[in-house]
C-alpha cells in the first residue's frame, strides 16, 4: 500500500491548522510539505519535463485554501524548494489568486544553494527565495489580499533537461520594524530610487501608495518613509501625525506638510533656490549628533526646503548634518534634522554617490530601526561570497577568498566567528556599522581582484546602449568616446530618435529640446566616434510616442494612427499596421542612414506594447482585407477563445516583421555596408506571445546583421540559460551580442556581476555584448574596474 499520498494529506492538514510559529517577526507558516528534515522520504514532487516535452514552457502546482488573513497582513513571503537539476529552472513565479485575477511576482533562483543529501542518498540543491509584497504585479482584476484563495508555484523552463522540484514550505512574514515607504503616484521617481537602494542593501521594506494608507495599516509599522511626496493627502498626513503620538516615526524628504513637520519637532522654513546653481549646496556633512559610517556625502542640490529644530525638550530635535558649498564652506542651512519622532532631509536624495548614499541611508534608518544593520551586514556578507559568481570558482579559489575575508576582518578587530555569519550578541550591536563598512571595503577589493583576472581570448564586439542621446557628458561626445576607447569599448548604441522625436536635424520628426540645447547629437557622436575608433549604431525607439510633443501626438490621434487596447482605450503608440506609420518609421531611419556616416541602425521597441494591443478600426479593416477573414464581432472574434485569434496574432507579428524587412531593404540600398540590428525580448517564444515580436523569423530571412537580446537579470544561472537558448535559435547565422542590464529597471549590477555575465557570454560563443545604460555614473563605475582587454581589436563582422 502506498502511504505517501495519505501521509501528505495528514501533514498538510496539520500544518494548515497551525497558524503561527515563534519568531522575532510575526510569521505565519502557510504550509510545510516536508517531514522534520530534508533527509526523509519525499512527500510532494512536481515534474519538470522540459526535455521530454519541449513545447512545455512551465510546470505549476496549486494549493487551494482561504489564505486571506495571512496574505493580507504579510509584507513578504519566504518560499523554499529543492531540485537535483537546478539548470532546468529558468525562473520561478509565485501567484496569489483573488476574485477575478492574480497577484504575481517572478524571481531567479539564488546563485548559491544549500546542498543536502536525501534519505535515498541523492544530492539536491535547496533554495529559499523571498518575495516582497510590494513588488507583485497583477494579472486580470484581482480582489484584495484578504480574498486570496489559491497559491500557485510556477517553475519556468531553463535548460532542456528533465527534472523535478519538491516544494517544502511557504511562510508569510511581517515585521513591525519594516520601513513603510509611501509612494506618490504623480512623482514616483524619488520613491523608485530609494526603494531600489533599500533592495540593494538588503533592507526589508514595503511600498504603499500614499492615498491608500489606513489607520489599521499604519499601526502595523513603526517607521514611515516619505521619499518625496509633494502631493501628500491631508488625511494621510493626519494619520502620520496621529501615529507619532503612539511612538511611530516619520523619515521625510524635501516636502512635508507644516503640521506634520511641527509634530516631528521641526519648524518649516521656506523654499530656497540656490543663487549659484548646484555649487552653493554641493555636499552635506554629519554632526556629532548623527554618527554615520561616512562623514560627508556629495550631493549637488539646486534647491531645498529650509527648516530648523523647534525648542522641544521632549522630542530633543537637533541638526544631524549641514550643507556645504563647492568650496567646502559650511552654509547656514541644515541638511538633516533629527528628533525622537523622526527625521527631515531638506531635499530629495539624488541619484549619485551611491556608496556614500548607502552608508547615509543605513545610518538614518539604523537610528530608528537598529535591526536593519543585521539585514545590511547579512547582505554585505553574501555580496562578498557572490563576487564574480561563486559557482565558477574552484574549491581552492573559494578557500583563498575565505582566508582573505577572515584576515581582512581580523585586521579590523573582528574574530573568526564573523566569517561564518554576521549575527552578534546584544552587547556588540554597536559594532554593526563598522562591520558593514569593513565588509564593503573587502568586497570592493575582491571585485578588483576578480575583474583584473578576466581578459577576452578573442576579439569581440564591446558596446553600451546610451539612452539619453547626449553621451555620458551632455555637450561633450568627445569625452564620452575617449573614455570608452580607453577602457576597451569599440561601439556605442545611442538613442537618437523615437516614434515622434529626434535629437538631430531631422526633416521628418519633431526636433527635441536636446537638439535645441546641444545641437545635432548624431553629427557630434559620429565625429567623436571616428576620432576615437568607436562604432556608432543609431538606436531608434519605434512606435512609442511617450516623448513626442503634445501637438504631434494629438495629430496622430486625429488621423486614427495611434493604438487602441482591447478594452477600447487609446494608447500613445503608433499603430504598426497603418501605412502612414510604416512609412514614417522607415523614412526616419533611412533619413539617418542618408545623412550621417554611421555604422548601423538599431531597432528597439520593435513590437507591440502587449498582447492586448492594437484593436483599432484600421486594424480590423486591414486584417480582414489582408487575410480574407470575416469578422462579425470585433474585437471578441480575435480575443482569447475567438474564432480568429491565431490568425490575428500571426497578422500582428507580420506587421512588425514587415517594418524590419522594409528598413533592411531601403537602408541597404542607400548604404550597402550598413549594419541592421535589434534589441529584442530575451525569451522566445514568449516574445512572440507577449508582444508579437517574432525575431527568429528576421534572422531566417536575413534582415538582421546582429542580435542583442535584452537578457536583463542579476542571476548568472538565468543569464546562462537565456544566452544558451538564444544561441541555439541564432545558430551562428549572425553574431549574437547578449544585452546586460547593469542599470535596467529594478536592478543595479556591480562591476563583477557585469564581468561574470560577459564571461558566460564568451563561454557560450557569443561574439560580444552590450551593456545598459551608459551615463556618467556607469562610465566611471564599470569600465575602469573591468578594462576588458583594452588592446584587443574589434571583430570583423
Amino acid at each position: 500500500m502506498n502511504l505517501r499520498p495519505f501521509a501528505f494529506f495528514l501533514l498538510l492538514s496539520a500544518c494548515l491548522l497551525s497558524p503561527l510559529y515563534a519568531a522575532e517577526e510575526i510569521s505565519t507558516l502557510l504550509f510545510d510539505m516536508r517531514h522534520t528534515t530534508l533527509h526523509q522520504p519525499p512527500i510532494c514532487e512536481l515534474e519538470l519535463p522540459f526535455a521530454s516535452k519541449p513545447e512545455q514552457s512551465r510546470a505549476f502546482h496549486d494549493v487551494k485554501k482561504d489564505w486571506g488573513q495571512s496574505a493580507d497582513q504579510a509584507d513578504r513571503f519566504t518560499f523554499s524548494f529543492s531540485t537535483p537539476n537546478p539548470e532546468a529552472i529558468g525562473s520561478i513565479t509565485l501567484y496569489f489568486h483573488s476574485k477575478d485575477g492574480w497577484y504575481a511576482q517572478g524571481a531567479s533562483i539564488p546563485q548559491m544553494p544549500v546542498y543536502v543529501k536525501t534519505f535515498f542518498g541523492e544530492h539536491r540543491s535547496h533554495y529559499t527565495v523571498t518575495f516582497h509584497k510590494n513588488r507583485f504585479t497583477t494579472e486580470g482584476k484581482p480582489g484584495t489580499w484578504s480574498n486570496v484563495d489559491t497559491i500557485r508555484f510556477a517553475f519556468w523552463r531553463g535548460k532542456a533537461v528533465d527534472s523535478e522540484v519538491r516544494i517544502h514550505s511557504l511562510a508569510a512574514v511581517r515585521s513591525p520594524e519594516t520601513p513603510l515607504v509611501l509612494t506618490d503616484p504623480e512623482k514616483p521617481d524619488a520613491a523608485k530610487w530609494l526603494t531600489g537602494r533599500l533592495e540593494q542593501l538588503g533592507i526589508e521594506h514595503l511600498e504603499v501608495p500614499q492615498d491608500e494608507l489606513t489607520w489599521e495599516y499604519v499601526q502595523r509599522y513603526h517607521v514611515v518613509l516619505l521619499p518625496g511626496n509633494p502631493n501628500l493627502p491631508e488625511e494621510t498626513a493626519e494619520l502620520l501625525t496621529r501615529n507619532l503620538q503612539r511612538g511611530g516615526r516619520v523619515l521625510g524628504f524635501y516636502q512635508i506638510p507644516a503640521d506634520l513637520m511641527r509634530a516631528m519637532g521641526f519648524e518649516p522654513g521656506r523654499y530656497l533656490r540656490s543663487p549659484d546653481g548646484d555649487a552653493a549646496l554641493a555636499s552635506f556633512r554629519m554632526t556629532d549628533a548623527f554618527p554615520s559610517p561616512v562623514e560627508t556625502v556629495a550631493q549637488r542640490s539646486w534647491n531645498i526646503i529650509t527648516a530648523t529644530p523647534l525648542e522641544n525638550g521632549k522630542l530633543k530635535p537637533v541638526v544631524g548634518a549641514w550643507w556645504y558649498d563647492a568650496q567646502d564652506r559650511k552654509t547656514e542651512y541644515p541638511a538633516l534634522l533629527l528628533s525622537d519622532h523622526g527625521a527631515f532631509f531638506s531635499h530629495i536624495l539624488t541619484q549619485d554617490s551611491d556608496e556614500e548614499k548607502d552608508a547615509f541611508l543605513l545610518a538614518l534608518l539604523g537610528r530608528y530601526c537598529p535591526e536593519i544593520w543585521q539585514q545590511a551586514t547579512d547582505r554585505a556578507r553574501k555580496s562578498f561570497d557572490d563576487v564574480g559568481g561563486p559557482k565558477s570558482m574552484t574549491p581552492e579559489q573559494r578557500q583563498a577568498r575565505h582566508t582573505r575575508l577572515r584576515d581582512g576582518l581580523a585586521e579590523k578587530g573582528f574574530d573568526s566567528k564573523w566569517t561564518i555569519n554576521t549575527k552578534i550578541g546584544a552587547e556588540d550591536k554597536s559594532r554593526y556599522p563598522k562591520l558593514w563598512l569593513t565588509l564593503q571595503e573587502l568586497r570592493d577589493k575582491e571585485i578588483l581582484l576578480y575583474c583584473e583576472s578576466v581578459r577576452p581570448k578573442t576579439p569581440e564586439f564591446r558596446a553600451w546602449w546610451e539612452h539619453a542621446g547626449t553621451g555620458a557628458y551632455p555637450g561633450d561626445w568627445d569625452r564620452t568616446m575617449r573614455e570608452l576607447a580607453e577602457t576597451g569599448f569599440n561601439a556605442v548604441i545611442p538613442n537618437m530618435l523615437w516614434g515622434g522625436l529626434a535629437h538631430y536635424e531631422s526633416d521628418i520628426l519633431p526636433r527635441s529640446g536636446v537638439f535645441q540645447k546641444h545641437g545635432d547629437q548624431i553629427a557630434q557622436c559620429v565625429a567623436a566616434g571616428k576620432k576615437h575608433g568607436v562604432e556608432v549604431h543609431v538606436w531608434k525607439v519605434c512606435y512609442n510616442l511617450s516623448t513626442a510633443p503634445g501637438d504631434f501626438v494629438e495629430r496622430m490621434k486625429a488621423e486614427n494612427r495611434t493604438q487602441v487596447k482591447a478594452d477600447g482605450s487609446s494608447v500613445n503608440w503608433l499603430c504598426p499596421s497603418h501605412p502612414n506609420n510604416v512609412k514614417l518609421e522607415c523614412d526616419s531611419l533611412c533619413e539617418v542612414v542618408s545623412k550621417y556616416d554611421i555604422d548601423g541602425v538599431h531597432f528597439d521597441y520593435i513590437r507591440y506594447p502587449a498582447s492586448d494591443h492594437c484593436y483599432c478600426t484600421g486594424c480590423r479593416e486591414r486584417f480582414g482585407k489582408d487575410t480574407g477573414t470575416e469578422i462579425s464581432d470585433w474585437p471578441r472574434d480575435v480575443l482569447e477563445g475567438g474564432k480568429a485569434k491565431p490568425e490575428f496574432k500571426q497578422w500582428r507579428c507580420d506587421q512588425i516583421t514587415a517594418l524590419v524587412a522594409r528598413v533592411h531593404n531601403e537602408a541597404k540600398r542607400i548604404k550597402p555596408g550598413i549594419k541592421i540590428s535589434a534589441a529584442v525580448f530575451c525569451d522566445y517564444p514568449g516574445s512572440r506571445d507577449w508582444v508579437l515580436q517574432d525575431w527568429p523569423v528576421w534572422i531566417d530571412r536575413g534582415y538582421l546583421d546582429f542580435l542583442c537580446p535584452m537578457s536583463y537579470t542579476d542571476s548568472l544561472t538565468r543569464f546562462e540559460s537565456l544566452t544558451e537558448t538564444q544561441r541555439n535559435l541564432v545558430k551562428d547565422r549572425i553574431p549574437l551580442y547578449p544585452g546586460i542590464g547593469a542599470t535596467a529597471t529594478g536592478q543595479r549590477l556591480t562591476p563583477d556581476q557585469v564581468v561574470a555575465q560577459i564571461e558566460i557570454a564568451r563561454k557560450l560563443g557569443a561574439g560580444g555584448f552590450v551593456i545598459f545604460n551608459l551615463n556618467a555614473a556607469t562610465l566611471q563605475r564599470i569600465p575602469p574596474m573591468t578594462k576588458l582587454g583594452a588592446t584587443c581589436p574589434k571583430p570583423q563582422q
